[in-house]
């Protein structure tokens, strides 16, 4: 099974403590190189940028060639672009990314999509997975 993950499903579970979850469902999960940039850039909280520098040996950081096409650039973050355009590549059977206008222009590329609704209660966030193969209401 080819997994690629965008940025934001990555965060969300560091950020909890939980990114094991995402090997116990789907095994290896690749990443271009746009979505490690984002985890690791300076701005990013230490938790996250420490996880990276230890990351996982299910989580693979690929390189995207060729770039993303023109829309990808236009409308979406460079490492959602990317993400997008690998899973592309790749014939990918899923990607997980959060994002609606993202999740949008995945399965409008015949993508399947699979995404994470956060509820915030009692200043507590608790994992709503969707698996859809069409967008996904934020």
């Amino acid at each position: 099974m080819t997994v690629v993950s965008n940025t934001s499903p990555l965060r969300y579970l560091v950020a909890i403590g939980r990114a094991d979850l995402i090997e116990s469902v789907f095994g290896h999960v690749l990443i271009p190189r746009g979505v490690a940039h984002e985890l690791t850039r300076s701005s990013a909280p230490k938790v996250r940028r420490q996880w990276m520098a230890q990351s996982p040996t299910w989580l693979e950081i690929r390189n995207v060639a060729p770039a993303p096409d023109a829309e990808l650039v236009r409308r979406l973050d460079h490492g959602e672009g990317e993400a997008i355009q690998l899973a592309v590549d790749l014939r990918a059977d899923f990607i997980l990314i959060d994002e609606r206008r993202g999740r949008e222009m995945a399965t409008a590329r015949a993508l399947t999509a699979i995404s994470h609704r956060w509820k915030s209660r009692n200043r507590f966030f608790e994992l709503w997975p969707v698996i859809s193969t069409d967008a996904c209401p934020s």
